[in-house]
């Protein structure tokens, strides 16, 4: 047994009803489920996590979160809900509720619906990093299709450089390997939450694949999501 699942450890799954992007997003069908069940999912399939939180605004919501497998004990407050409000906002109102109740987890792992294709074992094996207090967090992230020094921004007309540096990177083999935080998992010590982060200065990464990483934010994103989920049932 490792050493993260002798830990309580809690996950929650952030699912407010309004988005602008995507209406409706984390309740979509994708691939016979709706998003949020694959959430849910793979924390069940992990085989590590204890509790399985869906914090949310909207009933419909959590009437799917509870068929299946999450638990509701509140609804978010309508200030924790929307397009400003930001994350930490509403996980730290959640660990709050529930230690109202008695529970304290020493871990807690957020799992956005919109990465359908994270799985069980994806999250046992960034839990798994955190089995000692060497670090404070652990997020996903997948290596950058688009690299930063290849990026523009334009400034008065004009194109300029993203990045300011002395050589121009032209081949893809020379350029400094960097990642993108795909949004998949954030897990931390439950400690550094409440003193007000999501993540903790000490973080250790946890690498995907880009085609597991499909954060679904927007219609081109769902339909490139379900050509890679249809591909891996073709293997």
């Amino acid at each position: 047994m490792s050493h993260s699942a002798q830990r309580k450890i809690l996950a929650i799954i952030p699912a407010r009803k309004g988005s602008k992007g995507l209406p409706g997003k984390n309740i979509i069908n994708f691939e016979g489920k709706p998003l949020i069940a694959w959430a849910i999912e793979s924390a069940l399939e992990s085989g590590v996590v204890d509790k399985i939180i869906c914090s949310t605004d909207g009933n419909d919501i959590r009437d799917i979160a509870l068929q299946h497998g999450a638990e509701v004990p509140f609804l978010r407050p309508d200030n924790l809900a929307t397009c400003e409000a930001n994350v930490l906002g509403a996980v730290q109102y959640t660990l709050a509720e529930l230690d109202k109740s008695g529970y304290r987890p020493d871990i807690t792992v957020l799992l956005q619906p919109t990465s359908p294709l994270r799985t069980g074992t994806h999250v046992r094996e960034a839990l798994n990093l955190l089995h000692d207090e060497e670090c404070d967090s652990v997020i996903s992230l997948c290596e950058s299709s688009d690299p930063p020094y290849w990026m523009r921004t334009i400034e008065n007309d004009r194109v300029k450089p993203f990045i300011d540096h002395e050589g121009q990177y032209y081949q893809r083999q020379k350029l400094p390997k960097t990642y993108t935080v795909n949004g998949a998992i954030y897990a931390s010590f439950t400690s550094v939450i409440t003193q007000g982060a999501l993540i903790g200065e000490n973080t250790r990464p946890y690498l995907m694949t880009q085609e597991d990483s499909i954060d679904i934010d927007t219609e081109l994103d769902l339909r490139l999501a379900r050509c890679i989920a249809q591909a891996k049932k073709g293997k």
